[in-house]
């Protein structure tokens, strides 16, 4: 695999983002296509289910970047060993 090491920092950080959307039961009411207008799918569920969603996404997105901007400092630190 090309990109082997940001698809694991991605899937921790999805994986991170699912695990705050299971404790706070956020709820999606509508699918639809992959763009800025999915979050509306989250609306119908109340505030609190918006409001959750948009936690849950936010750390998804910085716990990736984090993880992804470790990861790269250790491995230019160690070597290819990690």
């Amino acid at each position: 695999m090309k990109y082997k090491r940001p698809f694991i920092c991605l899937a921790i950080g999805g994986a991170l983002g699912g695990l705050y959307c299971g404790i706070t039961h956020v709820t999606v009411y509508l699918l639809g296509a992959t763009n800025f207008l999915s979050v509306l799918g989250y609306v119908a569920g109340g505030t609190a289910n918006f409001v959750n969603s948009i936690i849950a996404a936010l750390i998804a997105m910085l716990s990736t970047a984090i993880y992804a901007v470790c990861k790269q400092f250790l491995f230019a630190q160690l070597g290819p060993a990690l």
